[in-house]
């Protein structure tokens, strides 16, 4: 068996994968270099493998799930039945998050809210 990958102009890994030899043939997903991929990069660039910068588009979604986990996190301090002496500070809390996305450096570079204590 053969451990290879593929890596656009780029440089990033497209494909990667364990096959026979007679298997390995040129397709569009890009150059082919015959090793197996460390699993903390995502790019091979001058004969190293690197990890590059995750897309904007990337750094979008993840900052977007963790604004979803932190107010899902926080929906019980708004239920009707939930007495707390501080709701107006988790409704305060819970509005930073769902305004976070008009902060000027989203999403790379946020300043993220503190839940009440």
């Amino acid at each position: 068996m053969i451990n290879y990958f593929y890596v656009d102009s780029s440089g990033y890994i497209t494909l990667a994968g364990t096959c026979q030899s007679e298997e390995l043939i040129p397709t569009s997903e890009g150059a082919l270099h015959i090793g197996e991929v460390p699993s903390n990069v995502n790019a091979f660039i001058n004969n190293e493998f690197v990890l590059l910068p995750s897309s904007l588009e990337e750094i979008t979604i993840e900052a977007r799930v963790k604004r979803l986990t932190l107010l899902s996190a926080s929906d019980w301090t708004q239920y009707t039945d939930v007495q707390l002496s501080n709701k107006s500070e988790w409704a305060t809390y819970r509005q930073q998050l769902r305004d976070i996305t008009e902060q000027q450096g989203w999403p790379t570079n946020i300043i993220w809210p503190q839940p009440p204590a």
